[in-house]
């Protein structure tokens, strides 16, 4: 969900116990922070199982159970079902948040992948996206803010 490379929104919902992020384009991925370990024999699902812990500013998400038809990347790599991901999610500054991500899935890929996305806070509204474009905030290669003709 975090490599969409497009302008879609996000929302963090911060509650006692767990952390719930909405997408526009995802259903709601769900962070455990309430001190749990990871099931011993959770059903994989795409989004797989997070469990989160803060280390100071910083929220730590370690994510299993990660289905093997789920896609990892946005370049169609698809993983084994071993796949294990840890993110890193802190404020760089009042306006941008940085999430630092590490993807290992030994029969996938060669090394572990690194990357790191920053996000702008917005005080746009949230909407669906949707695959017809209808409400999509990008149509095109040019940012498009025009609201659909009735």
């Amino acid at each position: 969900m975090m490599v969409i490379p497009a302008p879609i929104g996000f929302e963090f919902l911060f509650t006692p116990g767990r952390v719930t992020l909405l997408s526009e384009e995802s259903p709601p991925r769900r962070i455990y922070t309430d001190g749990r370990a990871h099931s011993r024999d959770m059903e994989s699902t795409y989004a797989g199982e997070s469990i989160g812990h803060w280390e100071g500013q910083t929220l730590m998400i370690d994510t299993e159970a990660i289905d093997a038809n789920a896609q990892l990347l946005i370049f169609n790599v698809h993983g084994s079902g071993q796949t294990h991901v840890v993110e890193r999610v802190h404020l760089a500054d009042p306006a941008h948040l940085q999430i630092d991500t590490t993807v290992e899935d030994r029969l996938v890929l060669a090394d572990p992948w690194h990357y790191s996305a920053t996000y702008e806070r917005s005080n746009l509204v949230m909407s669906e996206f949707l695959c017809d474009n209808k409400n999509n905030r990008e149509r095109g290669p040019e940012l498009d803010l025009t609201p659909p003709s009735q």
